[in-house]
């Protein structure tokens, strides 16, 4: 959706959003599909903690290429359009940003030296899926350093077991409820519960139309 952020657009990162001023949650994972604004909702977080809590940070991606272009298409103009967070960004360094003393730390886990050179009190991981084995451990170890420390893990899912199912299982697993049109009761969103008319219109040739089923 153009135009500026409105939490009422996507509803169901509030609660995210929230907790990223509490000192008693260290941990947050989020597991979600793509395009749902997880990425944009943590980009907001690092812009709050620059103008309201700062202290070293670090986003991490999962290859150099996609850190460059995030880097470049996302999160440079994220921060340029927030006044409160432009007003205290300096010159930058050659590994990320800095804003009044505060680092934010660019890497990706393909590199180690990245991943384990710098104490990191918030810590941004984007699709934890794609790591290597071992690189998430790695780069956790580095907000030991801090009691208020927030890890920031995002991803669209991947396999059973893998580090970003083994992070979401280890929190509170909290799910998103839609209001049914119908019964007005609060309850997650499943595919199967999902119904539309299928007529020509909404199905041709043996293919779903979804701008026709929207409309």
């Amino acid at each position: 959706m153009p135009g500026r952020w409105r939490a009422d657009a996507s509803p169901w990162v509030k609660a995210v959003m929230e907790d990223v001023s509490n000192n008693t949650v260290h941990d947050i994972a989020v597991q979600c599909a793509a395009q749902s604004a997880k990425t944009q909702t943590v980009m907001n977080c690092a812009c709050w903690a620059i103008s309201e809590d700062p202290g070293p940070a670090m986003w991490v991606t999962a290859t150099k290429d996609e850190l460059r272009d995030f880097t470049r298409d996302r999160l440079t103009p994220t921060f340029d359009a927030c006044r409160p967070v432009k007003d205290r960004m300096a010159e930058p360094t050659l590994t990320g940003f800095n804003f009044d003393g505060m680092p934010f730390y660019l890497g990706w886990s393909g590199s180690k030296a990245r991943l384990q050179s710098k104490p990191i009190r918030w810590l941004f991981c984007d699709e934890v899926r794609n790591y290597p084995p071992g690189r998430l451990e790695m780069v956790l170890k580095r907000t030991r350093s801090f009691w208020n420390s927030r890890r920031f893990l995002i991803s669209t899912p991947g396999t059973k077991g893998d580090a970003m199912d083994t992070a979401f299982q280890a929190g509170d697993q909290r799910e998103w409820h839609f209001e049914c049109p119908k019964c007005l009761q609060l309850q997650p969103l499943r595919f199967e519960q999902l119904k539309w008319d299928s007529n020509g219109t909404t199905k041709t040739e043996g293919k779903w139309r979804f701008d026709a089923i929207t409309v």
